[in-house]
């Protein structure tokens, strides 16, 4: 993220900042990733209406680095979810990672909890380690759960918190939406950049979308121009993550972030309303040395998504 901008962003509420330290690699793309859920998990989020489990955030963290390129992040100010899913390749790949699975399951029996059950064998009597609880939280309005499960077959972890009830408040936010333009044209403005026209309309197509949390009056549906911007390197796509990041808890945006698995990329984006009542769609991804960025639009009054793997021709994820 630019960090220059994050500094004069207006903003609500602060984030409590705790181990604000990171490592920065320029070794790989791969390596920034970690880098950068690292900076993220070392981070209790405090937003005006959310808190974050600092446990849980490290626990996702942990894994993340345990099973690379398998990660997906939504944050709202209301909701935000975190999975990490891995399919073993075969059976010593499982066993190779199961004790400590294990150890980290035990690591999440010991949080406060309101409720938690644990297994080894599940209903069926197929080989099965899991735990599932809900954590205690600081006020009765914010129920959050969390899951891990390993199986021969797969790894699933997932935190989930979110405000009992709560609608997202989608007031317009012109100012982050014009931070967002103003780092954008930095780029597409270079010599030698692609653009192409792109129109995704989920009411026709089976779309995965870069985010799981719809709200009940979202359209899906959306136009804009996808670039394609030449010589650049991990370091700016990293800037851009760190820019999106910085506004999720704080202002009434939606971020979402995953690893396209087809390819092992990542991509980033957010979705604000602007003052003309449509939604301003934003977002990176690098695959080589080519950095992917989209500026889309919804339709009037509503709030539209981008499906994932949108750098991709074809977007359909299956």
């Amino acid at each position: 993220m630019k960090q220059t901008s994050i500094q004069e962003r207006p903003m609500k509420t602060y984030i409590k900042l705790m181990a604000a330290t990171f490592t920065l690699s320029l070794a790989t793309t791969t390596t920034y990733a970690q880098s950068r859920n690292a900076w993220y998990g070392n981070q209790v989020m405090q937003g005006e209406y959310l808190t974050l489990n600092p446990e849980l955030v490290s626990l996702f963290n942990t894994i993340d680095s345990i099973f690379p390129n398998q990660y997906v992040i939504n944050e709202e100010p209301h909701c935000v979810g975190m999975w990490v899913n891995y399919a073993f390749k075969n059976r010593q790949d499982y066993e190779r990672h199961l004790d400590t699975i294990l150890q980290l399951i035990e690591r999440m029996s010991h949080l406060p909890a309101y409720r938690s059950y644990t297994e080894q064998i599940d209903s069926t009597g197929i080989e099965r380690h899991a735990i599932n609880l809900t954590p205690k939280t600081a006020t009765y309005q914010q129920g959050d759960y969390a899951y891990l499960t390993i199986t021969p077959k797969t790894m699933n972890f997932h935190y989930f918190a979110n405000i009992n009830g709560m609608k997202m408040p989608w007031e317009r936010r012109q100012d982050v939406a014009n931070a967002g333009e103003r780092l954008l044209n930095e780029y597409i403005h270079r010599a030698g950049v692609k653009k192409e026209t792109v129109s995704f309309d989920g009411t026709k197509t089976n779309y995965r979308y870069a985010s799981y949390n719809k709200p009940y009056d979202c359209i899906p549906r959306c136009t804009g121009i996808r670039y394609v911007v030449p010589h650049c390197t991990a370091a700016d796509y990293d800037r851009i993550y760190r820019f999106i990041r910085g506004y999720a808890l704080q202002n009434s945006v939606t971020i979402a972030s995953n690893i396209v698995r087809r390819t092992n990329y990542e991509e980033i984006s957010f979705s604000v309303k602007q003052d003309n009542q449509r939604p301003l769609i934003i977002g990176a991804a690098l695959k080589g040395t080519n950095l992917y960025l989209i500026r889309a639009e919804g339709e009037i009054g509503s709030h539209a998504w981008i499906p994932r793997a949108w750098a991709e021709d074809n977007p359909i994820y299956p």
